[in-house]
C-alpha cells in the first residue's frame, strides 16, 4: 500500500527551497518522509539533485542509521583525518 503526502506534509521532509539554496546554506532532506513508489519522492530527488548542483551538498534526516554508527564513523573519520 503507499501513502500519498499532502503538500504540507512533503514540505516538511523536504526543506530544500528556492529560498534556502539561493541564500548558501546547506539544504536538508529527510528521508523518514519517503515511501517506496510515492510520486512526492521525484521531489525529493529534485531537491537532492539541485542541492548537488547548486550547493555541492546536503544533510540527510531520518535516514535509520544508529547513533552509536555515526558516532563511530565520525571518530573514525577524525582519527583518519
Amino acid at each position: 500500500m503507499s501513502h500519498e503526502l499532502s503538500p504540507s506534509e512533503l514540505r516538511n521532509c523536504v526543506e530544500a527551497p528556492s529560498e534556502l539554496m539561493n541564500s548558501r546554506l546547506i539544504p536538508r532532506i529527510d528521508l523518514q518522509c519517503l515511501h517506496p513508489h510515492v510520486a512526492a519522492n521525484v521531489q525529493a530527488a529534485d531537491s537532492i539533485r539541485r542541492a548537488c548542483e547548486e550547493i555541492g551538498f546536503f544533510t540527510v534526516t531520518g535516514h535509520g542509521v544508529p547513533e552509536h554508527v555515526l558516532n563511530a564513523c565520525r571518530d573514525i573519520s577524525l582519527d583518519f583525518f
